[in-house]
């Protein structure tokens, strides 16, 4: 029997009694300024089950406002930019919890789900439990017990962490159906100025991790929102940064595959390979100096041909910024001479697919490459 989980979304604060509480975990989410206003967060979710038979890479949004001074609103969206959870909540003087909880069906309609909860997010290590029913409408009961050790660490250069370390077993219960339990062991690592920064989750199923990849205005994420026809990986040719006479589509325009509809690695060189290929060609001097995060993204047709190559670009926090046009094409250059572009069948089809690689660099060093 499938083991049903409810995602854990995670958690922020603010203030109370219409004044700033003095609440340590304040550090460890969006700033007062972004939370005013309105920010979005992207991140990459990778999973991998323990049989290797799923691998895939999805997107997520994380929106954060204040409702008032006293609440915070959660908003989660899916790479289509369909809300998929939202969560109120109130700020204490050393915890906070969950005031309402609404999870979102493929229609758009919204099911509340009645909580309670005692200190679902506290600084102090130690066990704590909480409830949750009528999950998505289905009568389930979920009851969870949860063991948290907590650890600040202040040996970052720019910013301070919280490491949340979380064992978990929830019991689910139906009037109808077989009691199920599921064990999950968690590691979050939640950034001062930016929230939830990276997640680690293991199950008896698998293991997954959501990562940080980019702050979003919230003008600019409320356009992407309402930039329906075209899908999150869309790349318009006209804004290609490189030469694609010679580059065609094997389908039609609609039916490029996006990038998160399959395993993200099935479509690279092996990523040893992919390493060797930048380590051994890579000089350090062409990247002058330059941090942050260079995504190339792109389309690999059916026959392993590349084009219609863009850029995003961002710093190390994640906020937007213009790379070093020479560095820009200089990495380009490398990337256009790799070959071994892989043709795999999504949902049983081989055809165009969108794809991205991320150079993480720092002072004129990469020091990761993504996925």
């Amino acid at each position: 029997m499938k083991i049903i989980s409810i995602a854990f979304v995670f958690s922020l604060l603010l203030y109370s009694c219409q004044k700033p509480v003095q609440n340590g975990l304040l550090n460890y989410f969006p700033s007062k300024t972004h939370l005013k206003e309105g920010i979005a967060n992207k991140y990459y979710y990778h999973y991998k089950s323990d049989d290797g038979f799923t691998k895939t890479t999805d997107i997520q949004y994380i929106q954060y406002h204040f409702l008032d001074p006293r609440t915070i609103v959660m908003t989660t969206y899916n790479a289509a930019f369909e809300k998929v959870h939202e969560r109120y909540l109130a700020t204490g003087e050393e915890s906070i919890n969950i005031s309402q909880e609404k999870a979102y069906m493929a229609n758009g309609d919204s099911i509340e789900q009645l909580i309670d909860v005692a200190d679902y997010l506290t600084e102090r290590s130690g066990e704590y439990h909480f409830k949750v029913s009528g999950i998505r409408g289905s009568g389930w009961l979920e009851e969870t017990q949860n063991f948290r050790i907590a650890q600040e660490d202040s040996s970052g250069v720019e910013r301070d962490y919280l490491l949340l370390r979380d064992s978990t077993l929830s019991t689910f219960s139906h009037p109808e159906k077989d009691t199920i339990k599921a064990l999950r062991i968690k590691k979050t690592t939640m950034a001062s100025g930016l929230g939830l920064f990276e997640q680690e989750i293991v199950t008896e199923e698998g293991q997954g991790r959501l990562e940080l990849i980019e702050q979003i205005p919230i003008g600019e994420f409320k356009k992407m929102r309402a930039h329906t026809i075209r899908r999150i990986a869309y790349i318009d040719p006209e804004e290609s940064i490189t030469d694609d006479s010679g580059f065609e589509l094997c389908g039609s325009e609609k039916d490029i595959f996006d990038y998160y509809n399959s395993d993200p690695d099935s479509h690279f060189p092996e990523k040893d390979r992919l390493r060797k290929f930048f380590h051994t060609r890579v000089e350090p001097e062409k990247l002058k100096n330059e941090s942050g995060y260079l995504t190339y993204r792109f389309v690999i047709n059916c026959q392993g041909e590349t084009g219609r190559y863009i850029t995003e670009e961002a710093d190390l926090d994640f906020t937007a910024k213009e790379f070093d046009r020479g560095v820009v094409n200089y990495l380009l250059g490398l990337l256009l001479q790799l070959d071994g572009w892989k043709v795999e069948p999504i949902r049983n089809t081989v055809g165009d697919v969108y794809a991205y690689i991320t150079f993480k660099m720092k002072d004129g060093e990469i020091i990761e490459l993504l996925p």
